[in-house]
This record gives structure tokens, C-alpha cells and sequence, in this order.
């Protein structure tokens, strides 16, 4: 039985900063959504001290001190003014209802740092003062220009500044699933469900006033973080079978040519041909599935194997797309007009695993050299004609030899088929090399020679996979449980927080562990809440930005065109 919060959050001491016991409370049992009562009161009470906390102003350590220009405001632009504005801009006379006199002069923190710009404009402009009042000289201009201008300069850059003082935020949406990406080693899209990133004025999304932590983000990360360790260490402890498919695309050509003989009937060899794979040298399994389908539509049979275009051979020049569009998509829609495909569909592929794909091929070069693309995709039939597709590489084929192209994917990154055994997931290639404005003839486009495709799912090519041994890592006799497991936790937080731990760190760490041995179902499962209590730590998620020295120019400004 898991303890009662108390006792859990007596195990766990605060730190300094007042995150601690809050994030090993949250990283444990929070996905499950168990805790009742005062417990679940406990726990939100956390969350919104922890929103709150990450209300306060970013800028650490004392406020800052403006930089006064209080001298060259004495010295040069009040002078100016009193001399040449206020004759029209004074307290006899408001042209344009605009007393200079009166304009704070606080430009940081003033509210009229924008009447000071349309200011310098129209001295730079040198529309005023207008031509017949007083005119300054050309040096005093250039004064008065130069002393508002640095002082204008001065006040942005201020503003813009952290005060030369650390600048904490949270780690955008990118930045956490690149970071976790390298952490882990798993080439995942951790941050696709998480909330949507605000955006600054500026129209950035880094900046640290808009990146808050709302409560559904904490809840999202330590999803995320915990789904992501037990998908590492939570693996069994024999390597699951391969799900392996290899297809000679030229066998339904012979297929289907059997098939016709039979009938006494001629292929049509513009239209389609397929295989099913049988069990054996071309498909193995250790479940009893389906057999898997090779089909391929308007390619053509080569001495090597088969040839694929961009376009099938009947489509007119002149009019590349005129074809009826293709269903796929989630919105129905895929790649426009018909094309030639080579495509394998799969029953029960396992759905969310590493996926190696090879594929032999070779370029027929096209008219004035082109090459094919070949483009391969990854994804399931959802039934009514709709499919759903992502694609998973594309690149340029320059040989016209055959060469052996691999491939390693994540298939969790893909829409496979998981919950629907009747109806096949997919591996579909194509050309990506189509006519679109040229006016190439079938004969001249590039295109695709292809020998054969060979499909993996449940590719690990050691057991325990790189992953795993990365954390859980071999230490031999060296080591016994407590040190080893300290050790582990050691070198994770140093990875994690990006710099080296303190022994101190390492022990709040370490007891959180030997505490969740004794409810957790295995040290797996407990070292799995231990490293995710990291994840969910501001060490891991938040990032300091240091004081960036400014740079100003000593290019003298130059005239300004207004609208």
C-alpha cells in the first residue's frame, strides 16, 4: 500500500527554493489520479503555489538602476526646445495641441518616450522647426539630434536588458522535446500534447514572459516524463520478436501473369498487381496474424525488378494532375491526381517500436540529368476510404547502380493502426519527382528502379536496448544495490540538469528512491518514479539566461523617413 501524503511528503525534506517535496509529491503517483481528500486538496494547493510562484517577475537579485541623461538633457535638448519649440509648443501657444515643456523626460518609465521619437524624426526630417520660425544651425541640430538619440537608444536598451542578472524560464515546447530527445535517447515527439506556447508581443515564443507553468502543464510533463522511463526501463526482459516483411516487387507481375493464364485473359499492365506474403522467408512472426499484401499501382517491371514514376504513363502532358484526386488524410485529401505507389499493407504490426526500413534501388536519370526522390510514408487505413499518413524520408537517388538505402524510424511517431486488427497499417512508396509546370513526357522523367524492400518493426538490434543500458548501466560486481543505484541516479540528474549534481542533490534523490522501493512493484518501477521526479524538477525544466553584454553602435544616426 502506498503511504499517505504526509508521510510521504516527511520523507522528502524542502528545499531552499520550496520545490522539492511539491515535485516528488507530483512525479509519483499524479497520472494515476488516485489521491482523495485532503490529499487531492494537498496536491492542488501545491499546483497553485507553484503557478503562483511562477507568476513572480523573472528578473532576479535588486531591481535595476535607470541610466540617467540627465546632462545632455540640461545641456543640449532643453536649451534646444526653450530656444526653438516653444514659441509654438509652449504656454502661449499648443500648435497641434503639443506643449514640449510638459513631456516627461523619464523616458524608461515615462509615458511619452513616443512624442520623443516623433520628436527626433522631425529634427532629423529638419521639418522643424518649420522654415519660417528661427532655424538652429546645422551643429546645434546635429547636437540635438545625437544627445536624443543616445538617450532614446539608452532607455530601449534598458528595457531590454535582465539588469546584468540571470534570467530563469521554462523550457519552450521544442526545446523540452529536444532536450528529453538527447536525454533519452529516443527520437520521440515528447511535447505534441502539450499546451499550446504563448507568444510575446515581439512575436517570439522563448521569452520568459510567456512562458508560465500552468497547472496542465505539470500535469502533461510528468506524463510525459514517466511515460518515457517506463517505455526505457520498464522492457521485458527478452527481446520482443521481429515483425519482418520482405517484398520482391517483381513476383506480382509473375503472380498475377499466372493468374491470367489461368483465365485466359491478358494482364493489364497498367493497372495494378499484387502478392500476399506468405509466412517463411518473406514474412516472419511470432503471432498468428494476417498475412501481409505487397500491391503496386502503374509501375512496370524491369530486368532488376520494377520501375516507378512520378506519374503514370497515361497521363497527359499538358495537364499532370487531371487525375482524380487521391483519398488520404485525416481530411480526406492526399497527394494531388494519381500516382504510381508501391505499397505494403501490414496486420497487427507492432505499432509503437523502433522500424527499420531498407529499400535496394537505383536511378534511371531523367531528361537533362533529373533525378527520382524517393519518398516513403507510414500509416493506416481508418475505413470509409480515408487514410491517415505521415512521411517518414525522403530523399534523392543519384546512383544508377543498385545501392541498399536503411532507414530507422520510431514508429510511435506514426499513425499506425493499434486498435483495429481488420484493417492494415501501411508502408507506401513513391517519386516525389513529379512533371508539375515542366512539359516532360513519360518516357523523359527520372524514376525509381527498385529491387527489394525489407520492413523490421521491433528493431533492437542489442537486448537490453542502447536506452536501457544507458541508464540502467553495466557495473559488474563492482558496485553493490545501494551504490549502484545511487551511482544511476547520479549520472542521470548530471545529464539532466546539465551540469554536475551536489552530493547533497543526490541524496534527497537517493532516499525518495529507498522510500518507493517498499510500495513500488519492483526497483525498476521505483527508480522509474525516482528519475521522473527528476524530470519534473526546475532544475531539468527551467533555463538560466546569462547576461548578454551590449553592443552599442557608434554609427551616428542618420535621417529617419516618417509615414
Amino acid at each position: 500500500m502506498h503511504k499517505s501524503l504526509k508521510q510521504i511528503r516527511d520523507s522528502y525534506p524542502r528545499t531552499k527554493q520550496g520545490w522539492g517535496w511539491g515535485c516528488f509529491l507530483f512525479s509519483t503517483h499524479f497520472s494515476d489520479m488516485q489521491l482523495q481528500g485532503m490529499q487531492r486538496r494537498a496536491l492542488m494547493i501545491f499546483l497553485i503555489g507553484l503557478v503562483f510562484l511562477e507568476c513572480l517577475p523573472v528578473r532576479l537579485g535588486a531591481q535595476e538602476t535607470a541610466t540617467s541623461d540627465t546632462d545632455a538633457f540640461d545641456h543640449t535638448i532643453q536649451p534646444y526646445l526653450e530656444r526653438y519649440c516653444l514659441g509654438c509648443h509652449g504656454p502661449q501657444k499648443q500648435k497641434a495641441g503639443l506643449r514640449v515643456d510638459q513631456l516627461d523626460a523619464d523616458l524608461v518609465s515615462g509615458s511619452d518616450a513616443d512624442m520623443w521619437q516623433e520628436i527626433l524624426d522631425l529634427t532629423n526630417l529638419s521639418e522643424m522647426p518649420p522654415q519660417e520660425a528661427l532655424q538652429p544651425t546645422a551643429s546645434e541640430r546635429s547636437k540635438m539630434a545625437e544627445s536624443l538619440s543616445n538617450a532614446l537608444r539608452n532607455a530601449m536598451e534598458f528595457k531590454r536588458s535582465t539588469g546584468g542578472r540571470n534570467v530563469m524560464r521554462r523550457m519552450t515546447a521544442y526545446e523540452y522535446s529536444n532536450t528529453l530527445r538527447d536525454l533519452l535517447d529516443l527520437d520521440l515527439r515528447f511535447a505534441v500534447d502539450l499546451p499550446p506556447e504563448g507568444v510575446a508581443k515581439e512575436g517570439f515564443k522563448n521569452n520568459s514572459s510567456v512562458l508560465r507553468t500552468s497547472s496542465l502543464h505539470l500535469e502533461y510533463l510528468e506524463r510525459i516524463a514517466r511515460a518515457s522511463l517506463e517505455r526505457v526501463l520498464l522492457a521485458p526482459k527478452k527481446s520482443p520478436a521481429p515483425y519482418f516483411v520482405h517484398v520482391e516487387p517483381e513476383l506480382a507481375f509473375k503472380v498475377a501473369d499466372d493468374a491470367a493464364k489461368k483465365s485466359g485473359n491478358d494482364r493489364n499492365s497498367n493497372n495494378s498487381v499484387s502478392y500476399n506474403l506468405q509466412k517463411g522467408e518473406h514474412f516472419k512472426t511470432d503471432k498468428k496474424v494476417r498475412a501481409p499484401l505487397f500491391k503496386l499501382d502503374h509501375g512496370q517491371l524491369s530486368p532488376q525488378g520494377i520501375i516507378l514514376a512520378g506519374d503514370r504513363p497515361q497521363d497527359s502532358v499538358g495537364d499532370v494532375f487531371a487525375g482524380g484526386r487521391k483519398i488520404g488524410g485525416a481530411k480526406g485529401d492526399g497527394r494531388s491526381g494519381w500516382q504510381p505507389e508501391f505499397r505494403i499493407e501490414m496486420y497487427e504490426v507492432p505499432h509503437d517500436t523502433p522500424v527499420l526500413v531498407r529499400v535496394r534501388c537505383a536511378a534511371i536519370q531523367g531528361k537533362d540529368g533529373e533525378l527520382p526522390r524517393l519518398s516513403f510514408e507510414l500509416g493506416s487505413f481508418r475505413g470509409n476510404g480515408v487514410s491517415d499518413q505521415r512521411e517518414a524520408g525522403n530523399i534523392q537517388i543519384s546512383s544508377d547502380r543498385m545501392e541498399t538505402y536503411e532507414f530507422i524510424v520510431e514508429g510511435a511517431n506514426f499513425p499506425f493502426q493499434s486498435n483495429k486488427p481488420a484493417r492494415p497499417s501501411y508502408f507506401r512508396i513513391f517519386n516525389d519527382y513529379r512533371r508539375g509546370t515542366s512539359d516532360l513526357a513519360y518516357e523523359d522523367l527520372p524514376k525509381l528502379d527498385i529491387d527489394w524492400v525489407d520492413i523490421t518493426s521491433n528493431y533492437f538490434p542489442t537486448w537490453p536496448s542502447k536506452q536501457y543500458r544507458q541508464i540502467l548501466f553495466d557495473a559488474g560486481s563492482n558496485l553493490n544495490e545501494s551504490k549502484y543505484a545511487r551511482e544511476v541516479i547520479e549520472r542521470f540528474m548530471a545529464r539532466a540538469y546539465r551540469r554536475p549534481v551536489t552530493p547533497s542533490e543526490v541524496d534527497r534523490k537517493y532516499r525518495l528512491f529507498e522510500t518507493l522501493k517498499e510500495a513500488e512493484p519492483s526497483v525498476e518501477h521505483a527508480m522509474v518514479s525516482t528519475l521522473t521526479a527528476v524530470l519534473c524538477s526546475p532544475n531539468f525544466l527551467l533555463l538560466s539566461e546569462p547576461e548578454v553584454n551590449a553592443v552599442v553602435s557608434t554609427r551616428q544616426p542618420g535621417k529617419r523617413r516618417t509615414n
